[in-house]
Parts: structure tokens; sequence; C-alpha cells
């Protein structure tokens, strides 16, 4: 009657020791589903602030040349990832997107003292 007590005893702490690991690989898996997405949001934002510094400097800018260079969520759909910029000599500033048809950055607005303007392309740099 003891053996058949002592395997009793050790299938229940080897029960014991499997929903241990459920539970843990339960948390693991929560706690990667609720951080994951704002670890995804960071990657697209520095993704997007590395491309623009590449197409700024095929412009012929230098890091000298950027003032503020501040990637941000936006809310709207396809430019959803976008990069304000400001450069030296410059009066206004710019909001650049990646473009998801051609994979090309892309100046959504310019804008001065306020006021709007629709250009196509960051000014070469004289």
């Amino acid at each position: 009657m003891s053996k058949l007590q002592d395997s009793k005893h050790i299938r229940s702490k080897s029960e014991l020791k499997f929903n241990k690991k459920k539970i843990l690989i339960a948390l693991l898996l929560i706690i990667f589903l609720v951080i994951s997405p704002f670890k995804y949001d960071d990657f697209r934002k520095d993704s997007i602030k590395k491309e623009t510094e590449v197409y700024l400097k095929q412009r012929g800018y230098t890091k000298k040349d950027i003032i503020e260079l501040k990637p941000f969520r936006s809310a709207k759909g396809p430019e959803k990832y976008m990069v304000e910029l400001k450069l030296k000599g410059d009066k206004g500033g710019y909001n650049l997107y990646k473009d998801s048809k051609d994979n090309k950055i892309k100046v959504d607005v310019y804008v001065i003292d306020g006021v709007t303007h629709l250009v196509k392309e960051v000014k070469q740099k004289p």
C-alpha cells in the first residue's frame, strides 16, 4: 500500500511541475503580447528616421545641417509613421513619410510660420 501511495505522490508532483510550466508559458506569452506592439512601434519610428537620414544625405545634407529629426506616429492611413524635420537655414519645417508604393521618402507638408505649403521633396542643399 505504501508503494501505491508513493506512486500517487510522485505523479501529483510531476503534474504540479507540468502545471507550473503551463502557467509560466502563459505568463510569458501574455507579457510578449502586451509589450510587442510598443516595440514594433519603436522599430517603425527608428526605421523611418534612419531612412530619412539616408534621403537627406543623398540631397547633400549632413548631420550638422539637421536641427531636428523627430519620428512620430500620425493619424493618417498609409503615412502612419512620419518624421518632423527642421534644417539649418530653412525657415520652415518638413513632415516626411515613406511611400509604400515606391519605397521612397516623400514630403507630406512644408510649414512656414504656420502656413502649409505643398512641395514634392526637400530642396537640394546649395
